[in-house]
Parts: structure tokens; sequence; C-alpha cells
């Protein structure tokens, strides 16, 4: 059974919480070759990243475009236009969640593999 997708909110808490880690565990034992993957996961998450803002950008304005020739009378604007405003705000809602998830993906990532190496060297 697959996870529920987290929210927008949710992913951008835990990324402010673990990016600080990251980063101060990088530049206290900073050496070139931690620079350079750092430097590398930025580009690959922005490529990813830049991706999916297209992807849900493409969709969205295709079915913003499938719905808008549809003829309506007067009175569903008032009933439904808000449900299917609603739906387009919820969607683009998920765009934004999958762009900030490479970030949030390999900023979790990196600070579980950087805590367990800072215990490791403690514990030797």
């Amino acid at each position: 059974m697959r996870r529920p997708r987290p929210f927008l909110a949710q992913r951008l808490f835990e990324l402010a919480w673990s990016s600080p880690q990251v980063i101060a565990h990088r530049m206290s034992g900073s050496n070139g070759a931690e620079q350079t993957r750092m430097v590398m996961e930025k580009f690959a998450a922005g490529v990813e990243s830049w991706n999916a803002v297209a992807a849900y950008t493409f969709a969205l304005q295709r079915s913003l475009w499938r719905d808008l020739p549809r003829f309506r009378t007067w009175s569903s604007y008032f009933t439904s236009a808000p449900l299917v405003w609603t739906n387009y705000l919820l969607r683009a809602e998920r765009g934004l969640s999958d762009a900030t998830a490479p970030y949030h993906r390999r900023a979790g990532a990196n600070a579980r593999r950087l805590a367990s190496a800072s215990r490791r060297r403690r514990k030797a």
C-alpha cells in the first residue's frame, strides 16, 4: 500500500528542520568532496523540481482550457464555480509539493547520513 503524499506545509517544515543541520555538518568539516557533492545535489534537485513544475503547469493548463469553453448557465457560476476553482488550487498545491520533493528528499537523506557519520566519529 502506498503512503499518502505529504502536504506542502509538512514538506517545507521538514526541509526547514533538516537543512540547517546539513549545512552545519558540511561547513564544520568542510572538504572539497563534500562541497562538490553539495553543488551537484542542488543542481540535480533543481532540474527535478523544474520538471515537476513544468509537468503540473502543462496539466493544469490543459484541464483549464478543457473546462473554460463549456457552456454554463448563470446559476452554475454561483453554485459550482467555487468547487471548480478549489479543485484547481488543490492541484496547484500538489504540484508545488512535488516541486519541493527533490530538495526534501535530499536534505533528509543528507541529515541522516551526516548525523550517522558524526555519531561514528564520536564513538571512535
